[in-house]
């Protein structure tokens, strides 16, 4: 049977990366209500085993009390991700704007070429492009997250189940 252990990270913790304006003051007026995102778990995330039924109760409480709380984990981050990229894509469109007003084009489809080009806008499009790409990512880890609590928690719904059926069995049969 396989056993598993509970890893404690000793190692220090990666910076995380800094925190936009907006998600700042979220994140603050979130604190202000009495909450707060789960911080990282230790370790790294749990994979569930190919056979589940081979755990213990014990190893599947752990697995699942892991499981859960990368989930929570994962849910917070993919908010803060979802937050940046509005951020990000609010940035884009007022470098676009200002780029469009300090224009030298005749025309608005001439002003918006020259957007386009502007160092500014291109900038502001490859982290509006980071943040997208982040949020889609974290998005994946948060659904898989949760898929994997689900599947936990399903057996430990019928494990339950089997031992309550036993206990009535036993309870009429002695």
């Amino acid at each position: 049977m396989r056993t598993l252990t509970r890893h404690v990270n000793q190692a220090r913790k990666p910076a995380a990366a800094p925190l936009d304006d907006a998600t700042q003051q979220a994140l603050e007026h979130l604190a202000a209500k009495g909450f707060r995102l789960p911080d990282r778990p230790a370790g790294e995330r749990p994979t569930l085993p190919a056979d589940v039924t081979e755990l213990s109760d014990e190893e599947l409480m752990s697995l699942y009390a892991q499981t859960v709380a990368w989930t929570q984990y994962a849910a917070g981050q993919c908010a803060i991700a979802e937050v940046a990229e509005r951020t990000a894509e609010d940035r884009l469109e007022e470098a676009k704007a200002a780029a469009i007003v300090t224009g030298s084009g005749k025309t608005a489809t001439a002003l918006k070429a020259s957007a386009a080009d502007n160092p500014a806008v291109i900038a502001a499009r490859q982290k509006h492009a980071e943040t997208y790409a982040l949020r889609k990512l974290m998005a994946v880890v948060a659904s898989a997250a949760e898929n994997d609590t689900k599947f936990l928690s399903r057996d430990l719904t019928r494990r339950t189940g089997i031992s309550d059926q036993t206990r009535r069995n036993n309870k009429w049969n002695t």
